[in-house]
Protein backbone atom coordinates (compact mmCIF):
# COMPACT_ATOMS: atom_id res chain seq x y z
CA UNK A 1 0.00 0.00 0.00
CA UNK A 2 1.30 3.46 -0.93
CA UNK A 3 1.68 6.31 1.59
CA UNK A 4 -1.18 8.23 -0.07
CA UNK A 5 -3.61 5.32 0.17
CA UNK A 6 -2.45 4.58 3.73
CA UNK A 7 -3.06 8.23 4.76
CA UNK A 8 -6.43 8.22 3.05
CA UNK A 9 -7.45 5.10 4.89
CA UNK A 10 -6.44 6.60 8.21
CA UNK A 11 -8.40 9.80 7.56
CA UNK A 12 -11.37 7.77 6.41
CA UNK A 13 -11.15 5.58 9.51
CA UNK A 14 -11.17 8.71 11.71
CA UNK A 15 -14.06 10.44 9.83
CA UNK A 16 -16.44 7.45 9.84
CA UNK A 17 -16.78 7.20 13.68
CA UNK A 18 -17.11 10.99 13.95
CA UNK A 19 -19.94 11.07 11.36
CA UNK A 20 -21.73 8.21 13.08
CA UNK A 21 -21.39 10.00 16.41
CA UNK A 22 -22.90 13.20 15.03
CA UNK A 23 -25.78 11.33 13.37
CA UNK A 24 -26.49 9.34 16.53
CA UNK A 25 -26.45 12.51 18.61
CA UNK A 26 -28.93 14.24 16.28
CA UNK A 27 -31.29 11.26 16.29
CA UNK A 28 -31.06 10.96 20.08
CA UNK A 29 -31.69 14.69 20.43
CA UNK A 30 -34.77 14.48 18.21
CA UNK A 31 -36.12 11.54 20.20
CA UNK A 32 -35.59 13.39 23.46
CA UNK A 33 -37.29 16.50 22.09
CA UNK A 34 -40.20 14.39 20.81
CA UNK A 35 -40.58 12.64 24.16
CA UNK A 36 -40.47 16.00 25.94
CA UNK A 37 -43.17 17.38 23.62
CA UNK A 38 -45.41 14.39 24.27
CA UNK A 39 -45.07 14.96 28.02
CA UNK A 40 -45.44 18.76 28.13
CA UNK A 41 -46.24 20.01 24.70
CA UNK A 42 -49.36 21.91 25.96
CA UNK A 43 -47.22 23.92 28.39
CA UNK A 44 -46.66 27.44 26.97
CA UNK A 45 -43.09 27.46 28.39
CA UNK A 46 -42.12 24.20 26.74
CA UNK A 47 -41.07 25.59 23.37
CA UNK A 48 -38.88 28.44 24.70
CA UNK A 49 -37.25 26.11 27.20
CA UNK A 50 -36.61 23.47 24.55
CA UNK A 51 -35.14 25.96 22.11
CA UNK A 52 -32.93 27.32 24.85
CA UNK A 53 -31.60 23.86 25.69
CA UNK A 54 -31.00 23.04 22.04
CA UNK A 55 -29.14 26.33 21.57
CA UNK A 56 -26.94 25.67 24.60
CA UNK A 57 -26.17 22.16 23.33
CA UNK A 58 -25.19 23.51 19.90
CA UNK A 59 -23.15 26.28 21.50
CA UNK A 60 -21.20 23.71 23.52
CA UNK A 61 -20.87 21.09 20.79
CA UNK A 62 -19.71 23.29 17.91
CA UNK A 63 -16.52 24.67 19.56
CA UNK A 64 -15.72 21.26 20.95
CA UNK A 65 -16.07 19.69 17.54
CA UNK A 66 -14.03 22.44 15.90
CA UNK A 67 -11.25 22.10 18.50
CA UNK A 68 -11.18 18.33 18.00
CA UNK A 69 -10.94 18.69 14.25
CA UNK A 70 -8.21 21.33 14.53
CA UNK A 71 -6.22 19.09 16.88
CA UNK A 72 -6.67 16.17 14.52
CA UNK A 73 -5.36 18.21 11.57
CA UNK A 74 -2.37 19.41 13.60
CA UNK A 75 -1.52 15.87 14.71
CA UNK A 76 -1.69 14.75 11.09
CA UNK A 77 0.63 17.55 10.00
CA UNK A 78 3.10 16.79 12.79
CA UNK A 79 3.11 13.13 11.80
CA UNK A 80 3.75 14.02 8.17
CA UNK A 81 6.56 16.40 9.12
CA UNK A 82 8.11 13.77 11.38
CA UNK A 83 8.04 11.29 8.53
CA UNK A 84 9.69 13.84 6.24
CA UNK A 85 12.42 14.58 8.81
CA UNK A 86 13.12 10.89 9.33
CA UNK A 87 13.40 10.45 5.56
CA UNK A 88 15.74 13.43 5.29
CA UNK A 89 17.99 12.06 8.03
CA UNK A 90 17.97 8.65 6.36
CA UNK A 91 18.93 10.22 3.02
CA UNK A 92 21.77 12.20 4.63
CA UNK A 93 23.10 9.10 6.37
CA UNK A 94 23.01 7.27 3.06
CA UNK A 95 24.95 10.12 1.41
CA UNK A 96 27.52 10.15 4.25
CA UNK A 97 27.98 6.40 3.96
CA UNK A 98 28.42 6.70 0.20
CA UNK A 99 31.01 9.49 0.65
CA UNK A 100 32.84 7.40 3.24
CA UNK A 101 32.98 4.40 0.93
CA UNK A 102 34.19 6.59 -1.93
CA UNK A 103 36.96 8.07 0.23
CA UNK A 104 38.05 4.58 1.31
CA UNK A 105 38.13 3.51 -2.33
CA UNK A 106 40.24 6.56 -3.23
CA UNK A 107 42.69 5.88 -0.38
CA UNK A 108 42.93 2.22 -1.35
CA UNK A 109 43.56 3.18 -4.97
CA UNK A 110 46.22 5.73 -3.96
CA UNK A 111 48.01 3.17 -1.82
CA UNK A 112 47.81 0.60 -4.59
CA UNK A 113 49.24 3.08 -7.10
CA UNK A 114 51.98 4.05 -4.70
CA UNK A 115 52.93 0.41 -4.18
CA UNK A 116 52.95 -0.23 -7.90
CA UNK A 117 54.86 2.97 -8.75
CA UNK A 118 58.22 1.47 -7.76
CA UNK A 119 59.93 -1.34 -5.91
CA UNK A 120 58.89 -1.17 -2.26
CA UNK A 121 59.97 -4.63 -1.13
CA UNK A 122 63.33 -4.47 0.65
CA UNK A 123 64.57 -7.44 -1.36
CA UNK A 124 63.90 -5.59 -4.61
CA UNK A 125 65.53 -2.41 -3.28
CA UNK A 126 68.63 -4.31 -2.14
CA UNK A 127 68.89 -6.10 -5.47
CA UNK A 128 68.51 -2.81 -7.34
CA UNK A 129 71.26 -1.17 -5.27
CA UNK A 130 73.65 -4.05 -5.82
CA UNK A 131 72.86 -4.15 -9.53
CA UNK A 132 72.98 -0.39 -10.10
CA UNK A 133 74.31 1.67 -7.15
CA UNK A 134 72.88 4.96 -8.37
CA UNK A 135 71.94 7.93 -6.24
CA UNK A 136 68.28 7.01 -6.72
CA UNK A 137 68.90 3.43 -5.54
CA UNK A 138 70.68 4.68 -2.40
CA UNK A 139 67.84 7.15 -1.76
CA UNK A 140 65.07 4.57 -2.24
CA UNK A 141 66.68 2.00 0.05
CA UNK A 142 67.59 4.52 2.74
CA UNK A 143 64.11 6.07 2.70
CA UNK A 144 62.57 2.62 3.05
CA UNK A 145 64.92 1.85 5.95
CA UNK A 146 63.95 5.09 7.70
CA UNK A 147 60.21 4.51 7.14
CA UNK A 148 60.43 1.04 8.64
CA UNK A 149 62.70 2.28 11.49
CA UNK A 150 65.47 -0.12 10.51
CA UNK A 151 67.80 2.86 10.46
CA UNK A 152 67.46 6.20 12.19
CA UNK A 153 67.90 9.75 10.82
CA UNK A 154 70.73 10.26 13.31
CA UNK A 155 73.39 9.23 13.83
CA UNK A 156 74.42 8.39 10.27
CA UNK A 157 74.77 4.79 9.19
CA UNK A 158 78.47 3.98 8.74
CA UNK A 159 80.31 1.62 6.44
CA UNK A 160 83.74 0.52 7.52
CA UNK A 161 86.41 0.60 4.84
CA UNK A 162 87.91 -2.86 5.00
CA UNK A 163 89.46 -3.52 8.41
CA UNK A 164 90.71 0.05 8.85
CA UNK A 165 89.62 2.79 11.23
CA UNK A 166 88.17 4.80 8.35
CA UNK A 167 84.39 4.91 7.97
CA UNK A 168 82.07 6.33 5.31
CA UNK A 169 78.97 7.98 6.79
CA UNK A 170 75.92 7.41 4.60
CA UNK A 171 73.56 10.44 4.81
CA UNK A 172 69.91 10.10 5.74
CA UNK A 173 68.49 12.80 3.45
CA UNK A 174 68.39 12.74 -0.34
CA UNK A 175 65.17 14.60 -1.01
CA UNK A 176 65.76 18.30 -0.31
CA UNK A 177 69.50 18.74 -0.87
CA UNK A 178 72.51 16.97 -2.29
CA UNK A 179 73.48 14.13 0.07
CA UNK A 180 76.97 14.43 1.52
CA UNK A 181 78.96 11.26 2.20
CA UNK A 182 81.45 11.99 4.96
CA UNK A 183 84.75 10.18 5.42
CA UNK A 184 85.66 10.03 9.12
CA UNK A 185 87.83 8.26 11.65
CA UNK A 186 86.59 5.78 14.22
CA UNK A 187 85.98 8.60 16.71
CA UNK A 188 83.98 10.65 14.20
CA UNK A 189 86.68 13.13 13.16
CA UNK A 190 85.87 14.21 9.61
CA UNK A 191 88.57 13.57 7.02
CA UNK A 192 86.66 14.54 3.93
CA UNK A 193 83.22 15.12 2.45
CA UNK A 194 81.88 14.25 -0.98
CA UNK A 195 78.49 15.62 -2.09
CA UNK A 196 76.53 13.56 -4.57
CA UNK A 197 75.09 16.22 -6.84
CA UNK A 198 72.12 15.51 -9.03
CA UNK A 199 74.03 15.79 -12.29
CA UNK A 200 76.85 13.53 -11.07
CA UNK A 201 76.71 9.94 -12.26
CA UNK A 202 77.57 6.91 -10.18
CA UNK A 203 81.08 6.45 -11.55
CA UNK A 204 81.98 10.10 -11.12
CA UNK A 205 80.76 10.17 -7.53
CA UNK A 206 82.40 6.89 -6.57
CA UNK A 207 85.66 8.08 -8.09
CA UNK A 208 85.60 11.17 -5.86
CA UNK A 209 84.65 9.10 -2.81
CA UNK A 210 87.50 6.67 -3.51
CA UNK A 211 89.96 9.55 -3.77
CA UNK A 212 88.74 10.99 -0.44
CA UNK A 213 89.13 7.62 1.28
CA UNK A 214 92.48 6.65 -0.25
CA UNK A 215 93.95 10.08 0.51
CA UNK A 216 94.04 9.14 4.21
CA UNK A 217 96.66 6.44 3.77
CA UNK A 218 98.53 4.78 0.89
CA UNK A 219 97.59 1.43 2.39
CA UNK A 220 93.83 2.02 2.00
CA UNK A 221 92.12 0.82 -1.16
CA UNK A 222 88.50 1.74 -1.75
CA UNK A 223 86.47 -1.10 -3.27
CA UNK A 224 83.20 0.12 -4.78
CA UNK A 225 81.52 -3.30 -4.79
CA UNK A 226 82.60 -3.97 -1.20
CA UNK A 227 81.26 -0.56 -0.09
CA UNK A 228 77.88 -1.11 -1.75
CA UNK A 229 77.57 -4.65 -0.41
CA UNK A 230 78.53 -3.54 3.11
CA UNK A 231 75.86 -0.83 3.16
CA UNK A 232 73.25 -3.21 1.69
CA UNK A 233 74.13 -5.80 4.35
CA UNK A 234 73.76 -3.18 7.10
CA UNK A 235 70.19 -2.46 5.96
CA UNK A 236 69.50 -6.15 5.43
CA UNK A 237 70.63 -6.99 8.96
CA UNK A 238 68.65 -4.12 10.48
CA UNK A 239 65.52 -5.38 8.73
CA UNK A 240 66.01 -8.99 9.79
CA UNK A 241 65.49 -8.74 13.56
CA UNK A 242 63.89 -6.36 16.04
CA UNK A 243 67.07 -6.13 18.12
CA UNK A 244 69.07 -5.02 15.07
CA UNK A 245 66.87 -2.01 14.37
CA UNK A 246 68.62 1.30 14.65
CA UNK A 247 71.87 -0.26 13.43
CA UNK A 248 74.75 2.16 12.90
CA UNK A 249 77.68 -0.02 11.90
CA UNK A 250 78.62 -3.66 11.37
CA UNK A 251 81.75 -5.21 12.82
CA UNK A 252 81.81 -8.44 10.91
CA UNK A 253 81.54 -11.25 11.27
CA UNK A 254 80.26 -11.10 14.80
CA UNK A 255 78.59 -7.86 15.95
CA UNK A 256 76.49 -4.84 15.06
CA UNK A 257 76.38 -1.55 16.94
CA UNK A 258 72.69 -0.80 17.33
CA UNK A 259 70.38 1.48 19.27
CA UNK A 260 70.16 -0.96 22.21
CA UNK A 261 73.85 -1.88 22.27
CA UNK A 262 76.03 -4.50 20.62
CA UNK A 263 73.97 -7.24 19.03
CA UNK A 264 75.34 -10.59 17.89
CA UNK A 265 74.94 -11.14 14.15
CA UNK A 266 74.92 -14.91 14.62
CA UNK A 267 72.33 -14.78 17.40
CA UNK A 268 70.44 -11.46 17.45
CA UNK A 269 68.86 -12.48 20.74
CA UNK A 270 72.28 -11.95 22.34
CA UNK A 271 72.51 -8.27 23.30
CA UNK A 272 75.18 -6.41 25.22
CA UNK A 273 73.24 -3.36 26.48
CA UNK A 274 74.71 0.08 25.90
CA UNK A 275 74.78 0.89 29.63
CA UNK A 276 76.95 -2.18 30.33
CA UNK A 277 79.48 -1.85 27.53
CA UNK A 278 82.00 -0.01 29.73
CA UNK A 279 81.69 -2.48 32.59
CA UNK A 280 85.16 -4.08 33.08
CA UNK A 281 83.61 -7.17 34.67
CA UNK A 282 81.48 -7.80 31.60
CA UNK A 283 84.45 -7.27 29.30
CA UNK A 284 86.55 -9.74 31.28
CA UNK A 285 83.81 -12.34 31.07
CA UNK A 286 83.47 -11.77 27.31
CA UNK A 287 87.20 -12.11 26.78
CA UNK A 288 87.12 -15.67 28.11
CA UNK A 289 83.73 -16.66 26.73
CA UNK A 290 83.90 -19.46 24.16
CA UNK A 291 82.06 -19.25 20.88
CA UNK A 292 82.49 -15.48 20.59
CA UNK A 293 84.28 -13.83 17.68
CA UNK A 294 86.70 -11.93 19.88
CA UNK A 295 88.39 -9.95 17.14
CA UNK A 296 85.22 -8.30 15.84
CA UNK A 297 84.02 -7.84 19.44
CA UNK A 298 87.23 -6.01 20.38
CA UNK A 299 86.92 -3.82 17.29
CA UNK A 300 83.32 -2.97 18.20
CA UNK A 301 84.28 -2.18 21.81
CA UNK A 302 87.16 -0.02 20.60
CA UNK A 303 84.68 1.95 18.46
CA UNK A 304 82.42 2.38 21.51
CA UNK A 305 85.39 3.58 23.57
CA UNK A 306 86.22 6.06 20.81
CA UNK A 307 82.76 7.59 21.09
CA UNK A 308 80.82 5.77 18.37
CA UNK A 309 77.24 5.36 19.51
CA UNK A 310 73.80 4.66 18.18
Amino acid sequence: MSEGSAGKGKRGGRDVPMTALVATSVVAGLLIVGASWLQGGTDPNWLPSTLSNVGVAILLFAPLYWATRALDVRITRVGQRTTELVQEVSDKLTDVEADHERQLDEISLALSQRRSSGPQDVGELLAELRRNPSREAFAALHEKALQEHWLRPAPDARVRVGSTDVFVHVPASYRYSDPIFRVATIDGQQLGAVPWRGEMGTLGFMQQLAEAVEAQSPNISFDLAAFVNAYAKLVECAASHLNLRGAVCLFEPGWALCRIGLVSLENPGRVLPTRALHDPTLRAELASEPGVDHQSLQEALRAVDAGMHA
